[in-house]
């Protein structure tokens, strides 16, 4: 539910069950959130900020970086430059300014830096 007209339509029909990133939902308090479990006898987890940005909340979506680098050649200097620029402290506090994105964890940002070595 990346649009807004389906979340307005959660107002008129309430046997509508829809499915939407925390950043959608949280403009409209008539949208009834519910904790997810991973497997049947887990404890169900909060769609919070928190539990977003620790990555404990099942559904989350990831999003990717695709470049394109030649087999056996270096990457684009430029291409370099700015990936470590989102991977760094001030990139991460910028993509949570925007206020789409959580920063990422610390050991997945130092995991993700090495690989542009």
């Amino acid at each position: 539910m990346a649009s807004e007209r389906p979340l307005e339509e959660l107002k008129t029909n309430e046997f509508l069950i829809g499915i939407a990133a925390l950043m959608h939902v949280k403009n409209h308090s008539h949208v009834k959130v519910l904790a997810v479990s991973e497997t049947d006898d887990s404890e169900p987890v909060a769609l919070t900020p928190e539990n977003v940005a620790t990555r404990r909340y099942p559904l989350i979506r990831d999003a990717y970086f695709y470049v394109n680098k030649a087999p056996g050649r270096p990457l684009d200097p430029i291409v370099r430059e700015f990936m470590r620029y989102c991977l760094s402290r001030e990139g991460q506090e910028t993509i949570v300014k925007a206020g789409y994105y959580y920063p990422l964890p610390r050991d997945y940002l130092l995991e993700q830096r090495g690989k542009l070595d």
